[in-house]
């Protein structure tokens, strides 16, 4: 007898049933598929809480295929380094407002002139797969104290400085830069040329902004977005990396209008603190990425800690030190404070270094 397989088995019987029937078993198997794909939702309770196992993030951190529904209306802007190439794989993945690859360096040379390095990373095909605004980071790099007060205090400087910048933006096609400098409030005439010139071409101008920084002394509207670096809170003793109500607060701090164009900022590493061997104290906070959470929690199985105060988990694991990393349920609870505090979104340093399933909550 010769050997029949299952997919001329199933073509003989389908042969013979009445047109109807089959159409209503595809719709079935169908809905089925459906109902079982709802049921792997990032957004189950059980994910999204307080009290959460280690497997839990071990089996469902790399879920990033799952699309889920969010009650979240706010813009979002994702980093992307290529030290942590896979973020460039995760912002095709999930859709983002802005995507910010961390490509251009402003940097002074000894005769007192600058070069713009960085267009040998720039990835056209790629842009074109991520099919959202492309929004560079340009930072500055080999500046002194002389460098940064040429920049403040001369503003033909600043103007060349700028349209260098322009030039790069209209070249490359992107849809406008963010300005990551850490004295951003001294920058007036550089910030105030990069606006005048990149809204003449229709490109977006954001501004990171360091923590309790003092405000820039231009108008709120100059800037279309700025960027708050609302982490990095602790760092010498082991800690919370951006407690909520000091989040809250530093959002209160701002001016109505800028805040009203802010992107929190969400880390998207950690920190551990491991002792000393000699003296028994913690050693300087060291940042952490997903992928090594994932193999601590693997290997140990640690109970997984809820810090009320800072709403934010943490463990420990012998050999590695105390870690805190961001969670489902800390980024949920950080996105709702963008919200009611009036913010227009929040943004991501950086989703090379996080956990895939973070991106599915926005």
């Amino acid at each position: 007898m010769p050997h029949i397989t299952s997919v001329q088995l199933r073509a003989k019987y389908a042969s013979s049933m009445p047109l109807s029937i089959v159409v209503f078993l595809v719709i079935l198997l169908l809905q089925l598929a459906c109902e079982g794909n709802a049921e792997q939702t990032v957004l189950s309770p059980d994910l999204i809480a307080r009290h959460v196992e280690y497997s839990d993030i071990v089996n469902h951190h790399d879920s990033a295929v799952l699309k889920t529904e969010t009650d979240y209306e706010g813009e979002t802007l994702a980093f992307v380094t290529p030290w942590n190439a896979h973020g460039y794989d995760v912002v095709k993945q999930h859709h983002f407002t802005y995507v910010s690859p961390v490509w251009f360096n402003i940097r002074a040379l000894s005769d007192g002139s600058f070069t713009i390095e960085g267009q040998h990373d720039v990835d056209k095909p790629w842009m074109e797969e991520v099919g959202t605004k492309i929004v560079p980071r340009f930072t500055h790099a080999g500046w002194d104290r002389a460098v940064l007060e040429r920049v403040v205090k001369e503003e033909s400087v600043a103007d060349v400085m700028a349209q260098s910048i322009l030039d790069i933006v209209t070249k490359h096609g992107f849809d406008g830069i963010v300005l990551d400098m850490p004295v951003a409030h001294y920058l007036v005439h550089l910030i105030a040329s990069l606006s005048a010139k990149l809204h003449t071409a229709s490109k977006t101008l954001i501004i990171v902004l360091a923590p309790s920084s003092p405000a820039i002394p231009l108008p709120g509207d100059v800037v279309d977005r700025y960027v708050l670096m609302t982490y990095d809170h602790s760092t010498l003793e082991p800690g919370p990396n951006a407690p909520i109500s000091w989040v809250e607060d530093e959002l209160e701090r701002l001016d109505p209008e800028v805040r009203s164009r802010t992107l929190v900022g969400l880390n998207m590493y950690g920190r551990r603190w491991n002792l000393d061997a000699s003296s028994g104290t913690p050693v300087l906070g060291e940042p952490v990425l997903g992928r090594d959470v994932v193999n601590w929690l693997e290997e140990a199985g640690p109970e997984i800690e809820w810090d009320k105060e800072s709403a934010e988990h943490w463990f420990e694991v012998p050999g590695v030190g105390e870690v805190w990393y961001p969670s489902l349920k800390s980024l949920k609870m950080r996105s709702e404070v963008s919200m009611e505090e009036g913010c227009a979104g929040v943004s991501f340093w950086e989703v090379g270094q996080g956990l895939d399933y973070f991106y599915s909550i926005f």
